[in-house]
């Protein structure tokens, strides 16, 4: 075994502008061993989505492990355990267990120490701890999924969002110790067993010749699938048909392949190229199809039927009050399946699907305030990735005051089903109900088998006029929030029907709600 050891005590300082990030390395090399580093931030971050530290092991060209710590402005500490797989200039960050809340909020030039271990080769082993205010928070994950199991050595990096304004930071700390074990040496064969004695020879003996062996058959090798290419749509503008209530029924979708969805089965499926489209895309003709391609602007539908699929869909750079995919206006139905919208330049007017009458399959919708706003009836939300909304403590959209940003917000309709998701980072409420009385009333809501966090209240139902109770089944409820015991909020007159819901923490139901005052 190989083993390097590293250690510094001198302070490095690092300037972190808005949407970058910086990558130091601590040294060592090896894949197993331990790093740790403490560092201080002088300023909290004073909006938008905050800033993210992550220690990282087994550091190379194909990825890392992570351990990451996420500082919002309030102060708050998520830590997490994330895998980093990376094909030329893309990185994939896939969460490994769940996230915690550090016991502690961190305080402006007060210390926060992480120190991360790796050990094993087919399941590999991690395990961190990190300290604010002195309370200690520890994750763990056993990987046996694609482990990364080529050397690396240990760095951090520094990730400020685009939202939120510069800051600094100071690293006080940080030290590595790896190795690699020695392959095990291959076992030398044992000397054959003497044999019995040949009987005598026969006088005149008469050598024979062995007979040749048998072949070995050369399999043929299975020819690898091509994909066709996808042609370019090119939406036809035409009058706007009469809009169709009913959406289009979706593809069968596709049971995640581990857990709940996150970066590893949701969005564009790895292997798709896509072809940007400069600026809007509207959709006047029905059944249009958008295949592959990344779009530089906003996605309006005005026909029923439209499909999108495989693409990714970022807006401009000047941002509007609407959803970066809405049919807000028409209503006309539409599926969306495989896709990611995240606006390349984050405001706290952009919002992900905006509307009605749609299907989401599959779907990772992040850096927009509401991911997913739900005006009208037949909505379906499945197996799809609500995260890190936009958000800004002193939003100039509202007077100053802070952002209202949740996963899914729910303003009118019936008919609507959010099954298989997992919603988190938002800081209002990850499912906000609520009656838009301009609008159709409210109505059968569904929410199954969701991993859901974050928000005041992870669930808010508010005091409406209509006469409705969501059904909340088989949910798993995980530590984020900033009232801890608070769920779900609702009035006794819209008291939500509760089955077989788990705190994910304990694995205890949850089995009660938080009545409005």
């Amino acid at each position: 075994m190989f083993g390097i050891s590293t250690a510094a005590t001198a302070s490095t300082s690092l300037t972190l502008k808005p949407g970058s990030t910086q990558v130091v390395s601590i040294g060592g090399n090896g894949t197993v061993g331990t790093a740790s580093m403490t560092y201080v931030l002088p300023k909290l971050p004073r909006s938008g989505s905050g800033t993210y530290t992550a220690l990282r092991l087994r550091s190379n060209t194909a990825g890392a492990y992570v351990l990451q710590t996420r500082v919002y402005p309030t102060g708050v500490v998520h830590v997490s355990l994330k895998k980093s797989t990376r094909s030329g200039k893309t990185e994939t960050l896939t969460p490994l267990g769940t996230t915690k809340v550090a016991g502690a909020k961190l305080a402006a030039g007060k210390p926060i120490a992480l120190s991360f271990r790796i050990s094993g080769s087919s399941t590999t082993a991690l395990s961190g701890t990190v300290t604010v205010g002195g309370k200690t928070v520890s994750v763990g994950f056993s990987d046996s999924s694609r482990p990364l199991t080529t050397a690396g050595r240990a760095d951090y990096s520094f990730y400020v969002s685009s939202s939120t304004p510069g800051m600094s930071a100071t690293v006080t700390q940080r030290a590595a110790s790896l190795s690699t074990p020695a392959a095990p040496a291959k076992p030398v064969a044992p000397a054959p067993a003497p044999s019995k004695p040949a009987p005598a020879p026969a006088p005149t003996p008469t050598p024979s010749t062995p007979a040749k062996p048998a072949p070995t058959p050369t399999p043929t090798p299975t020819p690898e699938p091509t994909t066709p290419a996808t042609p370019t749509p090119t939406p036809t503008p035409t009058p706007t048909p009469t809009p169709t209530p009913t959406p289009t029924p979706p593809p069968a979708p596709e049971t995640p392949s581990t857990g709940y969805p996150d970066a590893s089965n949701t969005g564009v499926p790895a292997g798709v190229t896509l072809t940007v489209h400069n600026g809007d895309i509207t959709i006047n003709e029905p059944n249009t199809v958008i295949d592959g391609l990344e779009v530089r602007g906003i996605i309006t539908i005005n026909a029923p039927g439209a499909v999108i699929k495989n693409s990714k869909i970022v807006g401009t750079s000047t941002a509007r009050s609407v959803g970066l995919v809405n049919n807000v206006v028409s209503g006309a139905s539409f599926t969306i399946v495989d896709s990611e919208i995240a606006a390349a330049v984050e405001n706290t007017t952009w919002n992900g699907i905006f509307g009605s009458n749609f299907t989401a399959l599959r779907v990772d919708v992040h850096r927009v305030v509401d991911p997913i706003r739900v005006l009208g009836s037949n909505v379906t939300v499945k197996d799809s990735w609500l995260h890190d909304s936009t958000y800004d403590a002193t939003d100039p959209a509202r007077n100053g005051t802070p952002t209202h940003d949740d996963s899914v917000q729910i303003q009118a309709g019936t008919n609507i089903v959010l099954e298989g998701n997992r919603m988190e980072d938002a800081h209002n409420a990850a499912i906000m109900i609520s009656q838009d009385t301009s609008r159709t009333k409210l109505g059968s809501i569904q929410i199954a088998d969701n991993y859901l966090q974050g928000g005041a209240c992870t669930v808010n139902i508010a005091p409406t006029p209509s006469a409705f109770a969501p059904a909340i089944t088989a949910n798993v409820f995980g530590p984020e929030r900033i009232h801890k015991a608070c769920a779900v909020i609702a009035p006794t007159a819209n008291a939500p029907v509760l089955k077989a819901n788990v705190w994910g923490a304990t694995g205890l139901a949850m089995s009660t709600f938080t009545v409005v005052q």
